[in-house]
């Protein structure tokens, strides 16, 4: 990035002041949103517990970008001493012209772990920016649905017409440049936003019935729940979003193709965070499940002190993982020699793969192969943990010393069994296509021959979160009918667990 005006010398600096615009240009469209919604509900009588997480978020949101704006300043000697970073660029780009050795022209040096981190708490600024107006526009356009609220008809539409202005007035669109911008297959491009939009109205409906619907002795446990449905979500935004990798097999190199696709390597860092929540989330579920029962018991199980401590090796084995994820940057960013090494391998590449939207899992480098084999100890510990919560579970229901109802303990083993199958649905649809991906790399690469084979397995990682939720919500049977009272506005069945006889046998 070259400038050629008056205070050209200081482009450092003047490039140090785009965080704060952008940042006042952010805080400014949440406030519009958050304004837009606080216009709304102030005609409402009741409290909105949704609308309490938006100010929880907007603050977090603050937080955020003060970090950042502390960053913008560390990142100083970044931009301004790259003398090093130039001639290294040189090597790879070839002979610079003699201005770009001056102060006004600097790259993005992500050599540098400060600006990483930078870059990184920005993206985490950008996603509590954009959950917020989200929710808040969500919100709005609800209480306009409303029919308690006190607003007439033709105030109604004068909202919605305000509504209806700012949301298009903050949609943006950002391309590639045209050398690394490369065509998306329609079909697979239609079957994409298909699939996201459908995931979307999934996660819409699960998280209004976890919120609106359910019972209120149910709120711990759906708590456990929403934060593990959100998971999923947050899976489907990086992967469906932010890097809408496309696979064009015989070559194994994952290309991203979105408005963030020159920064595709820290996009792909996101991902092992994600899963890791996943897992976490799923452990925390099981274990649970598990307190719920043998708090009913008098005696305490050794197996329980087990998974205690396996979950705690799986939370220390996360932490390393996600260690190992930010030192495998390098592995990801630079990749030129080990491009050479696959394009003699598996023939001439296109001119985008050329470029950092495309890369490999660089399995030469020893940090990425540790990077692996951690990130598999941890499916191992994190499978283990539940496993054995699961057992502990099923062993105690089965107990005839357990002090509950057989109707109490229906319910206990439906929700172990929706929970189950989820999780099932989690391991099925991750390890399985990795493990498809892994071996179209070394051993099945004439599958290449069907089109729809690294696409599927994408969507099928991408998806498996909105499938997992739906699986829950038509096994668990407190959710199902929760669903078919939103939709049928049907009261929910007189369980076990809002019966007045039986207070002491709470099923959360």
């Amino acid at each position: 990035m070259c400038s050629n005006n008056f205070i050209a010398e200081y482009a450092p600096i003047v490039f140090q002041f785009l965080p704060i615009c952008l940042i006042y240009t952010g805080t400014s469209i949440l406030a519009l949103f958050v304004y837009r919604m606080e216009a709304v509900i102030v005609h409402r009588s009741e409290k909105s517990r949704i609308r309490k997480c938006i100010v929880y978020l907007k603050y977090l949101f603050i937080v955020s970008i003060v970090v950042v704006l502390a960053f913008t300043v560390l990142i100083y000697p970044d931009l301004k001493y790259q003398k090093d970073y130039k001639l290294k660029m040189e090597q790879r780009f070839g002979t610079f012209q003699p201005y770009m050795w001056c102060d006004n022209c600097f790259f993005f040096n992500f050599d540098s772990i400060l600006f990483q981190w930078f870059f990184r708490v920005a993206a985490v600024a950008v996603v509590l920016g954009t959950t917020s107006a989200t929710l808040a526009l969500f919100q709005t356009i609800k209480c306009i649905n409303s029919v308690n609220i006190q607003l007439s008809a033709k105030t109604k539409t004068i909202h919605r017409n305000f509504l209806v202005s700012l949301v298009i007035a903050n949609s943006t669109d950002n391309m590639l440049n045209d050398t690394c911008y490369f065509e998306e297959p329609f079909d697979f491009m239609i079957i994409h936003y298909i699939a996201l939009s459908l995931s979307a109205i999934v996660y819409g409906i699960a998280f209004f019935v976890l919120i609106f619907k359910t019972p209120k002795h149910f709120s711990k446990y759906r708590n456990y729940l929403a934060a593990h449905i959100f998971s999923g979500f947050l899976l489907d935004f990086v992967m469906g979003v932010l890097w809408k990798v496309t696979i064009v097999l015989p070559v194994p190199i994952m290309c991203s193709n979105t408005f963030v696709s020159e920064y595709a390597p820290n996009v792909f860092q996101l991902l092992p965070a994600c899963f890791a929540y996943t897992g976490a989330s799923a452990i925390s579920l099981f274990v649970y499940r598990m307190e719920a029962v043998i708090v009913h018991r008098s005696e305490q199980s050794v197996i329980r002190k087990v998974v205690k401590y396996v979950k705690y090796a799986f939370y220390v084995n996360i932490v390393i993982v996600l260690l190992l994820t930010i030192l495998i940057y390098s592995d990801l960013k630079n990749q030129k020699e080990y491009k050479m090494k696959m394009e003699v391998r598996f023939g001439t590449f296109k001119p985008y793969m050329w470029c950092d939207n495309c890369f490999f899992c660089n399995f030469d480098s020893n940090t990425f192969r540790i990077f692996f084999y951690a990130a598999g100890c941890a499916v191992v510990l994190g499978g283990l943990t539940g496993g054995i919560a699961f057992h502990v579970t099923v062993k105690a229901l089965k107990s005839v010393s357990l002090r509950l109802t057989a109707k109490t303990r229906a319910i206990h083993r439906n929700y172990l069994l929706s929970l189950s199958l989820a999780a099932a649905v989690h391991v099925i649809c991750i390890l399985v296509p990795l493990l498809g991906f892994l071996s179209a790399i070394n051993v099945l690469i004439s599958l290449s021959q069907f089109r729809y084979f690294p696409f599927i397995l994408a969507l099928v990682i991408q998806e498996h979160g909105a499938a997992s939720t739906v699986i829950m919500f038509l096994t668990n049977n407190l959710l199902r009918n929760a669903l078919k009272k939103m939709f049928f506005c049907e009261e929910l069945i007189p369980t076990v667990e809002n019966s007045n006889n039986n207070r002491s046998t709470f099923v959360t």
